[in-house]
């Protein structure tokens, strides 16, 4: 829907404005925080044609957006400073039906001044992002977690995780109640013990870990440029610091595990479903 066409109609428009904004005497510098393109792109397109439309009647519409913009950006100035930015994105399809949205942007750093509140939304957020087609066969008889710590996490109480676990049920991510911080006692504690020896990780969860499966793994890992560690009994060595899997073989009375980490949760749940892809494929 948006692809192609999206991306050339915001090229066009922020290259026409540009280019207005540069003919009244506006700095490069200027230009780029206004509209959000860098000075080096700015100065790289001034001589390049702009992109072309399907239609002469899209280019007209953009073109005539670009215009009003740039005398309304005129009026306030470069120095003028962005509060926040909203969207509306709507697509009419031929039987009648509609999607819309309607979303504003503030830069907000969500994890300025705020890194715990920022960490519990980001966990519920991702709730939202797991693809239950892929990974409700690598859901552990225990249930899945997963965890995310600080920067500068010290303790498990700079840790949160979803207390209870999260489950698959009528094909929907299900979970007693909201992220905390201390939740996951085990989780936690592996990430810890991990980013202790050096490791950038920041976030880990849980899957199953199907029998006779490490070599199948090892040669995904391989092949997706990611590094593997072992942790019996989830004791980890050194050569997790670098590691993106970690695996547990499991001991009688001991689950059979295979965690994976990332930076934070968002990479963490992406960097699953290409695992899982990269295994059943």
């Amino acid at each position: 829907m948006l692809g192609e066409d999206g991306t050339k109609w915001i090229d066009r428009l922020q290259m026409q404005v540009a280019r207005s904004l540069q003919a009244q005497g506006w700095s490069q510098q200027s230009i780029s925080k206004m509209i959000g393109m860098t000075q080096s792109t700015i100065s790289r397109q001034r001589g390049r044609p702009l992109p072309p439309l399907k239609g002469s009647a899209d280019e007209s519409v953009i073109d005539s957006w670009a215009s009003e913009m740039t005398q309304l950006l005129s009026n306030l100035g470069p120095e003028a400073k962005l509060k926040q930015q909203r969207y509306v994105i709507e697509f009419l399809f031929d039987d009648g039906r509609n999607i819309r949205f309607d979303k504003i942007l503030t830069g907000t750093d969500l994890d300025k001044g705020q890194t715990r509140a920022s960490l519990i939304r980001r966990l519920e957020w991702i709730t939202q992002r797991f693809i239950i087609q892929k990974i409700k066969n690598w859901q552990p008889a225990v249930g899945m977690n997963v965890a995310a710590s600080t920067n500068d996490a010290e303790d498990i109480n700079d840790v949160a995780a979803f207390p209870g676990r999260l489950w698959i049920i009528d094909e929907k991510i299900k979970y007693l109640s909201s992220p905390e911080f201390g939740a996951s006692k085990h989780l936690a504690e592996l990430l810890l013990k991990i980013k202790k020896f050096g490791s950038k990780a920041n976030a880990i969860i849980n899957l199953s870990l199907p029998k006779n499966s490490i070599k199948k793994i090892r040669k995904a890992a391989k092949n997706l440029n990611l590094n593997i560690a072992m942790a019996p009994k989830s004791i980890p060595d050194e050569k997790s610091k670098d590691a993106q899997i970690v695996i547990d073989e499991g001991d009688f009375g001991w689950v059979p595990t295979l965690y994976i980490l990332a930076s934070n949760p968002i990479e963490l749940i992406d960097r699953a479903h290409q695992i899982i892809d990269a295994l059943e494929g």
